[in-house]
């Protein structure tokens, strides 16, 4: 019978296990270390494919939350086209009274006298409201900065400036 082929061993090699080079407890000591190798590689795979259904599971709330994001930019820029609407009928009335009254220089959205009242002023301002379902928690804020002509706000009232004409809203 051959010797152990590990070095430093003079038991005996057993021609019953795999490779038969080895003694029986280098052989057992083999199994382990294999078994080892392989709990371990099943593992990694194990760890691999959580990583991998994690990193599928971000990809596709990212994907989410994008088209989220670009849904709401939708929805506020239709917005804005409405508001923006009503801000520049606003400046058409102004823009028609002031045409029709040359010599008064003080007309504008709001009081104007006898001349009547323009919705816009800062004593009326128009009012903007949001849809009623807003999944996208769209505020005014979102809108009002979208619109042509913003100027600025304070205290919940928004300013917008269009062709010379100062339009309030809220």
């Amino acid at each position: 019978m051959a010797a152990c082929a590990k070095s430093n061993c003079k038991k005996p090699a057993n021609d019953k296990g795999k490779p038969p080079t080895l003694c029986a407890d280098h052989q057992r000591l083999k199994a382990q270390e294999d078994l080892k190798q392989a709990q371990q590689k099943k593992q990694l795979e194990e760890s691999l494919k959580k990583t991998e259904e994690a990193r599928k599971e971000m990809a596709l709330k990212a994907k989410e939350k994008e088209e989220a994001a670009a849904e709401k930019k939708k929805q506020i820029g239709e917005i804005a086209v409405l508001w923006n609407a009503q801000v520049r009928k606003v400046v058409n009335e102004v823009k028609k009274l002031r045409s029709e009254n040359p010599e008064n220089k003080g007309i504008n959205a709001g009081e104007n006298g006898e001349l009547g009242t323009i919705p816009g002023g800062t004593g009326n301002p128009i009012s903007f409201s949001l849809p009623s379902t807003n999944p996208h928690k769209i505020s005014k804020a979102d809108v009002y900065a979208k619109m042509s002509g913003f100027e600025g706000s304070d205290s919940g009232s928004f300013k917008f400036r269009i062709d010379g004409v100062f339009v309030h809203g809220h």
